[in-house]
């Protein structure tokens, strides 16, 4: 069933929960990339400014963020096609699947398969009760939180400003959190990404409330 206007407190309610919850994961990878290769697993603009600056002082390791931006886009990509073919939650079930074979896999191919996981992600589920917002990086989120407030500050503020910032505070924070679980436990932080396909799965099962 189509949204309306304006989404009830319960589809607001799943729009949040999934949100958080894949930004939740979202933030866990980060944090694993970054600790075990000083690359993101999500983040592509810290990884593009990495391939840079290797390229710069230390071209032969300019390869690793190069294939990573590379490999997420090759998943936004395929996400796209997927939802079109099929829906959001065949993406998102692909998804979870990867990050299963990225915990499973020898190390070397563990991040590569993140990012396309996480480019995956990104546009097999970007729009969370009416409300448009990125689960696998923040800039966007970040800059959309400080217009939706000015406005509500200025009295400018719409109905759907309020459901923008429901949705966006809780996805920033999710995110974070993820990162300080997977810091705080990185040294089994691998053998926990077969935990995070889960998480994904109960976010796609909040979500599909929305369609119903």
């Amino acid at each position: 069933m189509p949204l309306s206007a304006h989404p009830s407190a319960d589809e607001l309610r799943a729009g949040r929960v999934a949100a958080a919850m894949l930004a939740l994961v979202a933030g866990f990878v980060d944090a694993y990339g970054y600790l075990g290769w000083h690359l993101f697993g999500a983040n592509m603009t810290g990884n593009t400014v990495i391939f840079a600056i290797s390229l710069f002082s230390s071209p032969e390791r300019a390869r690793l963020p190069l294939m990573l931006v590379v490999l997420f886009f090759a998943g936004a990509m395929l996400g796209r096609l997927i939802v079109e073919r099929f829906s959001s939650y065949t993406g998102l079930y692909a998804e979870a699947a990867l990050l299963v074979i990225a915990s499973l896999a020898p190390r070397q191919a563990t991040l590569p398969v993140i990012s396309l996981a996480m480019g995956l992600q990104n546009t097999a589920l970007s729009t969370f009760a009416g409300v448009a917002a990125n689960t696998s990086f923040l800039s966007g989120d970040y800059t959309k939180l400080g217009q939706v407030i000015a406005d509500i500050a200025l009295h400018r503020g719409t109905e759907g400003d309020r459901e923008a910032v429901s949705i966006i505070w809780p996805l920033i924070v999710a995110y974070a959190l993820g990162a300080l679980v997977s810091a705080s436990i990185n040294a089994i932080a691998l053998r926990l990404l077969l935990v995070v396909p889960v998480v994904a799965i109960l976010a796609f099962a909040a979500h599909r409330r929305l369609s119903h």
